[in-house]
């Protein structure tokens, strides 16, 4: 192998469907030989319901074996290779299965291997590959190597909860204090209200980056991106259900990871209810914005997210309790929330109503339109907290004319024409 000081992490993916006798067994057979090699570090998940494609963003992977996965093991390739282009996958297949080899080689896969076989063939084709991989990508690599996009969900376990309001003004907060380019994304695709809240015609979404998820570049990405007069980029989710409903979970995983690739921060606005696309979001942020108001519904929702995220393996770090409308009368005191919760919370927003109403009403973010606002404020304090923690300060701003040049204006319309247009649409 090459000057590497760590092990290399190898992902070995097998479907629970080929336990024997139906019984659990900690790891397969693949998964066991490998971790006799003291300069690997092997891990193993299942393949199935896109569970192939989140796995590869849960934890750092340097290549993913494909052994026992129900189904056809190109699709599994497939949804790899659309999520993670960059790691190597190789393929273990029967003899029996011999035709799917040059199906997997088609949908991504670097090489295949017939059992049985010696232990030793699968060790040396898995250094070889990552070694070639590694080279390549040293080589077209930028000197120093290029960095990846910071990513911010904001999510609320409950309806209602002003996560839309709080990622819209969070962005643009962003933007303001930072200079950099700034994207957010309306990854409720059936209920997304991000054009709306920033008065946006959304004649571009996501669905138009689906159909082009192997073409998206820097130019693309601009050209579909719609920039809004506060300086940042909007994604919105589609107008046409039927668009959004064809989504899937790793086409979303896929356009984040572009989005990350070509700009600085990327802020999503999540659906309240669990989906394949909130998964994809919570995988690849740095920072997930859980937000609740202090109110027993919500409170309730947000503890069963929290137990569900730290399943996922999501750490306390990454988790940000976010409480809204904390000053409102009647509210659950701080100190109940917390210790029912059993979490800190990393962010309180007061209750403004009339401002935020009004934003709301006019179609623009809280922080532009009154800007000395209690809640403008606050989110300017949040902003300035993350950009600290997620290391964006150190950022140098891109300079003027250089390759993700701001793509053309597009007018907005009144929010009162636009719902109508929905309407009768």
């Amino acid at each position: 192998m090459n000057n590497r000081t760590s092990r290399l992490r190898v992902l070995v993916l097998r479907d629970p469907g080929f336990q024997l006798d139906g019984h659990e067994t900690d790891v397969g057979p693949i998964t066991s030989m490998l971790e006799q090699d003291p300069t690997f570090k092997v891990s193993e998940s299942a393949a199935g319901y896109g569970e192939a494609a989140r796995a590869v963003h849960r934890g750092d992977v340097d290549l993913v074996i494909v052994d026992e996965v129900a189904g056809d093991p190109a699709a599994v390739v497939e949804q790899l290779d659309a999520a993670a282009p960059e790691i190597p996958v190789i393929v273990l297949l029967d003899q029996e299965t011999a035709t799917l080899a040059q199906a997997c080689i088609l949908a991504g896969a670097r090489a295949y291997l017939f059992r049985p076989f010696e232990p030793g063939d699968l060790i040396e084709m898995i250094r070889r590959i990552y070694e070639k991989e590694d080279r390549r990508r040293r080589k077209s690599s930028p000197q120093g190597g290029s960095k990846s996009g910071r990513m911010i969900a904001v999510h609320g376990p409950k309806g209602g909860v002003g996560t839309t309001t709080i990622a819209v003004n969070l962005a643009v907060t962003i933007y303001q204090q930072t200079g950099l380019r700034v994207v957010l994304v309306d990854g409720s695709l059936l209920s997304g209200d991000v054009a709306v809240a920033m008065n946006i015609a959304n004649e571009n979404s996501i669905a138009d980056m689906v159909a082009h998820l192997r073409d998206l570049d820097g130019d693309l990405l601009n050209d579909i991106l719609l920039h809004h007069n506060s300086g940042i980029w909007v994604l919105p989710a589609p107008s046409e259900l039927e668009r959004a409903e064809v989504i899937s979970g790793e086409e979303t995983t896929a356009v984040f990871t572009a989005l990350r690739q070509h700009y600085d921060v990327i802020v999503v606005d999540t659906a309240s209810r669990p989906d394949e696309h909130l998964l994809a979001a919570l995988d690849l942020s740095d920072a997930v914005l859980v937000v609740c108001t202090p109110e027993i519904a919500s409170l309730k929702n947000a503890a069963r997210f929290l137990a569900l995220a730290h399943e996922l393996g999501y750490g306390d770090e990454k988790l940000k309790l976010t409480i809204n409308r904390l000053s409102s009368g009647g509210s659950i005191p701080l100190k109940d929330i917390e210790s029912n919760l059993r979490h800190k919370m990393a962010f309180g927003l007061p209750s403004d109503g009339l401002p935020v109403i009004e934003a709301l009403n006019a179609g623009e973010p809280v922080v532009l339109m009154r800007p000395s606002a209690r809640m403008s404020r606050q989110i300017h304090s949040v902003a300035h907290e993350l950009i600290r923690q997620l290391g964006l300060s150190d950022e140098e701003p891109q300079a003027k004319g250089t390759a993700n040049v701001a793509p053309k204006k597009r007018p907005g319309l009144g929010v009162l024409t636009k719902l109508t247009r929905r309407k009768a649409s």
